[in-house]
């Protein structure tokens, strides 16, 4: 083996750390057949925080995501053709045209509204299929009363 080779493969036995919290795992790969394998689908620091956010928030799943509009673009492909998405007019500029193209091209009816007039509100009575916002909203930095909502 050469001495770049040893140098990229050398580490610690796990044996030897004795952490008392789980460390960041800097790595994208791991041994073929870990449970893990590659991080972009998942890795012990991901499956930590989803199973923490689901004890905390009382919940069955929890998907850790690497950037909000990945957040974003799977949460609204769990609408249909044909559906209805209230979205709130606060929100950042890219998610507001990715908001745009998505529901053109899949067919879902879109109405943004301002969540924090009564006007807005009145819209969540209507029966929409999702309803998205932002809390503290961007670039604004409104609070919007999630219990009000819900």
């Amino acid at each position: 083996m050469k001495n770049i080779t040893r140098l990229i493969r050398h580490k610690i036995s796990p044996q030897e750390a004795k952490p008392v919290s789980t460390p960041i795992f800097q790595t994208s790969a791991f041994k073929s057949g870990d449970p893990y394998f590659y991080t972009r689908k998942s890795n012990p620091n991901f499956a930590e925080v989803e199973e923490l956010l689901c004890e905390i928030e009382e919940g069955k799943k929890a998907v850790l995501l690497s950037s909000g509009m990945t957040a974003i673009s799977a949460t609204l492909h769990l609408l249909s053709p044909g559906n209805r998405l209230l979205v709130n007019k606060l929100i950042y500029g890219c998610s507001y045209r990715f908001f745009n193209d998505f529901c053109e091209q899949f067919n879902i009816s879109l109405e943004f509204v301002d969540l924090l007039m009564p006007d807005g509100l009145s819209k969540l009575d209507t029966g929409p299929d999702m309803v998205f916002f932002e809390t503290p909203t961007n670039p604004f930095v409104k609070t919007i009363n999630i219990q009000e909502i819900s």
